[in-house]
Parts: structure tokens; C-alpha cells; sequence
């Protein structure tokens, strides 16, 4: 069973959802040991295997202020896939995990200041998981 749950209360947003892996053991709806290091903001079968592989930032994120209006959100990374496995864990480095990440991630960028209108410059907005760099 996948769930997404609020955040704890005094975040920096109670709406933004987390996800948690549920399973039924001994009668009981329990967390799922096997997910419970990443956090996880998705789930999805990505190399159609039927068993459901977990979207996950990999701390890729950190809190940010909107210039202007002062107002805070979260600034993501691109979401990594932690593959399960006919085991029942998940990995972040086996074949398909990886394979995603090459699908999802751009080839690192020539430059991040880039030219944003009229001689002026910023940071690329579009890098996504080429900033590992």
C-alpha cells in the first residue's frame, strides 16, 4: 500500500505530501521496513515489472524565497528511481535505477549563468540532475 501523508506540523508546508510504503504483517497495516530510509514522493512501475518502484529527490532539495513576494517553497532536483527489486528492497543503482536517471537527467551544461534578457544574467533554471556535479 502506497500513502501520501501530510507533513509534520511547524514545516515549511503542511500541504506538500510525503509518501510512505504500507504492508499487512501478522494482521496489522504496518510500515514497510524496506522503504522506510527514502523518502519517497511518488510511486510508479517504471520498468513494468508489476511491482511499484519509488520516485525519490534524494535530498535533493532545499528551501527557498520567491524574490518579491518574500513567499517560501521547496526547490526539488529531478526525482531518482529506487527500483524494487524481486527481493522485496529497492535499489538506486542497479540497471533500471540507473537507466532512469540517464533518461531523466540532462548531459552536464557548458555553463549555469546564462544570458536572461538584455545584458543581464542568471543562474539556468532548467539544470536538473546535472547539478550533481
Amino acid at each position: 500500500m502506497f500513502k501520501a501523508v501530510p507533513n509534520t506540523p511547524g514545516s515549511w508546508s503542511q500541504w506538500q505530501a510525503r509518501a510512505q510504503v504500507w504492508t499487512v504483517r501478522d494482521g496489522a497495516i504496518v510500515p514497510y521496513a524496506p522503504s522506510a530510509a527514502i523518502d519517497a514522493d511518488d510511486a510508479a512501475d517504471v520498468d513494468g515489472d508489476g511491482r511499484p518502484d519509488l520516485l525519490t529527490h534524494l535530498g535533493y532539495e532545499a528551501l527557498a524565497t520567491a524574490p518579491g513576494s518574500g513567499f517560501g517553497y521547496m526547490l526539488v532536483g529531478p526525482l531518482f528511481v529506487a527500483h524494487a527489486t524481486p527481493q522485496g528492497g529497492f535499489a538506486l543503482d542497479d540497471a533500471v535505477a540507473l537507466a532512469e536517471a540517464d533518461r531523466r537527467c540532462s548531459p552536464t551544461p557548458a555553463s549555469v549563468i546564462v544570458p536572461v534578457e538584455d545584458g543581464r544574467f542568471g543562474v539556468d533554471v532548467q539544470l536538473t540532475a546535472s547539478s550533481g556535479w
